[in-house]
């Protein structure tokens, strides 16, 4: 798949998970041919030949249907597995599609796509997904090594010594560091550094689920004609607000408070990073870590940006995560200072949960001592991996469990 700061690969098996779990806008869902779509009961889970989903009850328009539904990337995988040809695939009710392409293809299979006596209702997934794929693949990963622990830290801890394990973690890292790099560079070049700043301050302000419509807001809004009203921001996305499970502090109404706040202290703050980069012209990147302890260096990095450009206004961890995600990669695009190793050695910001106890698992205490962005990236990496390439399908009670395991929001 083409994520958000580059490609990566994620198994079927994800998208069945958000199906069984109802992880999606249940509201306003619709088909490819426009019909509404309530999921009354997604259906159980099929191990065997036939249908990913057997005795789903669903209620398409005012009629409830009870039958199969089937999981799929994109429509033409349909034809592809030759469904259409298969007589275990006529109790399907409901073709559920990540994304749709392929446009010319399906017209010349119109009924199995769009509404008729005998066609099959399609439904398109990822408008209305809560957060971005690669960070469902990402949980389910995490999920799937807690239950089944297909993640062979034994095999890592036996066969590489401690220093190797810290360069794989810093491998992994990197790769995905110029991932997001390559990402800044391509909204580079269709903006100015400004509002490119601005908007995706604005996604990490949103976190995974909210992270459109925040960017939306960021695209109505620039930062030279940012509205004062914290409520007309709000309701300008009404209809798009993900918030069933937010803490309080990632509502997006406080979040939109915040980033105004700073706007009064600081309302030009992209040109005030450029201005206080020129700080950092004899800068070095080969002492940030000293011995069990980060360097004075980086530590007078943080304050700048976090008290004298960002006047704290947010968290420490959610800084650190805007540090991770935009204003770093941002910089590197740029070309204003290299960043590689400041975003390497920087503090872990927003993460899940279960990537402590798997780091825990790689590297003693004092090898992660102080404990840094490189190893929680680069868990990500090695985790997403490994994931791509599981296939078997889990049994009933890591389904129940599945609906548990949440990122920290």
């Amino acid at each position: 798949m083409q994520g958000l700061y580059g490609s990566y690969s994620v198994p079927e098996s994800v998208l069945q998970y958000i199906w069984f779990n109802g992880d999606f806008n249940h509201s306003c869902l619709r088909t490819q041919s426009g019909k509404t779509v309530f999921v009354l009961n997604p259906g159980r889970w099929n191990y065997n030949e036939g249908p990913d989903f057997l005795e789903a009850v669903l209620k398409i328009d005012e009629t409830i249907l009870v039958g199969s539904v089937e999981i799929h990337f994109e429509p033409m995988e349909w034809f592809h597995h030759k469904h259409h040809e298969n007589p275990f695939f006529d109790s399907v009710i409901l073709h559920v599609v990540l994304i749709q392409k392929n446009r010319e293809d399906e017209a010349m299979h119109r009924p199995y796509f769009l509404n008729s006596t005998q066609g099959l209702e399609t439904l398109t997934l990822l408008p209305y997904l809560n957060m971005d794929l690669e960070s469902y693949a990402i949980e389910q990963a995490l999920l799937t090594f807690e239950k089944k622990n297909v993640f062979d830290f034994k095999y890592l801890t036996e066969n590489l010594s401690e220093s190797e394990r810290i360069e794989l973690l810093y491998s992994e890292a990197k790769v995905r560091f110029h991932r997001k790099v390559k990402f800044a560079k391509k909204r580079l070049e269709h903006s100015s550094w400004n509002e490119v700043c601005h908007v995706m301050l604005l996604e990490v302000l949103g976190y995974s689920r909210n992270r459109l419509a925040m960017s939306n807001i960021g695209l109505q809004y620039s930062l030279a004609n940012w509205h004062p009203s914290v409520e007309v921001l709000y309701q300008s996305q009404k209809e798009d607000w993900k918030l069933a499970g937010i803490r309080p502090a990632n509502q997006p109404r406080h979040r939109l408070g915040q980033y105004t706040s700073l706007l009064k202290k600081e309302p030009n703050w992209p040109k005030e990073i450029i201005k206080q980069i020129k700080l950092f012209e004899d800068f070095d990147s080969k002492d940030l870590i000293c011995g069990h302890r980060r360097s004075q260096k980086i530590q007078r990095i943080k304050k700048i940006f976090q008290s004298d450009i960002f006047h704290n206004f947010v968290g420490e961890t959610r800084f650190h995560t805007i540090m991770i995600d935009a204003i770093l990669p941002l910089i590197e695009a740029e070309k204003l200072i290299d960043t590689e190793a400041l975003w390497l050695n920087w503090w872990v910001g927003d993460k899940p949960h279960s990537s402590a106890s798997y780091l825990n698992h790689l590297l003693p205490k004092p090898a992660r001592s102080p404990n840094r962005n490189a190893f929680i990236q680069g868990i990500y990496g090695l985790l997403i991996k490994q994931f791509s390439r599981i296939t078997e399908i889990p049994n009933e009670h890591s389904q129940r469990d599945a609906s548990k395991v949440r990122f920290h929001q």
